[in-house]
């Protein structure tokens, strides 16, 4: 009796670790840390954050407050933006090494491309977090590096799932929001828009390039890597 209860103790954090639901835990997890991160941040910053003319990076800028209204002192929701932004990368990878599993399991190599360039994606966010608004010329090349490796992995990826029948409306809600996340990105910065920060559309592409996560990790807790 003991030496069975040893070996399904011992058994269960392997098979746990190494399970499709703990990839679709990670899958939600990993956006929720970082859209939560940014709403702390952004109820920190009540003076000054202005959708309409601040990046979303400001809230990592260590000194943001102080440049502002002119009181010494740092921004306190500096930590938070930028620790968020770095979990989210962390967290949402290991869920991409999940996925990575699905789509090897049946030789898809467009899913795996996008896999890649999704876990590229996260890590130039993690960046983004790790090298904060300060830092300027790093911070713009992950943050750039971001949006872009986004709106094509998610293209690739939607791709990748409609080929498979049984992720078909997955493949298409991805397609969509990097059709949304292409638009956004060369029209949400131009001219054409009411906004002069960076903000809004930041958060339309972050919001598009996750939300295809949702339906695929349901999916992957309830039936695997076979979904």
């Amino acid at each position: 009796m003991t030496s069975k209860s040893t070996e399904s103790q011992e058994a269960f954090p392997e098979s746990f670790l190494f399970s499709s639901r703990l990839g679709a835990i990670c899958g939600i997890l990993g956006p929720l840390i970082g859209f939560a991160s940014i709403a702390i941040a952004i109820g920190l910053s009540p003076t000054w954050f202005n959708w309409w003319i601040n990046a979303l990076s400001d809230l990592g800028h260590p000194a943001m407050l102080g440049g502002l209204n002119g009181t010494p002192g740092l921004n306190p929701a500096a930590p938070y933006f930028n620790g968020g932004l770095i979990l989210t990368g962390i967290v949402t990878i290991i869920f991409c090494t999940h996925l990575l599993m699905f789509f090897y399991l049946r030789k898809n190599i467009i899913g795996m491309i996008g896999t890649f360039l999704f876990m590229i994606s996260m890590a130039f966010l993690a960046l983004v977090g790790v090298y904060h608004e300060a830092l300027l010329f790093p911070h713009a090349i992950a943050a750039l590096g971001f949006f872009f490796t986004l709106f094509i992995c998610s293209i690739i990826l939607g791709i990748a799932f409609v080929r498979n029948p049984s992720t078909r409306i997955e493949g298409i809600i991805a397609l969509i929001m990097g059709v949304i996340i292409t638009i956004t990105l060369f029209v949400g910065f131009s001219n054409l828009v009411p906004w002069t920060g960076a903000a809004i559309p930041e958060m339309i592409m972050a919001i598009a390039g996750f939300i295809w996560i949702i339906p695929v990790c349901i999916r992957m807790y309830r039936y695997g890597y076979e979904m």
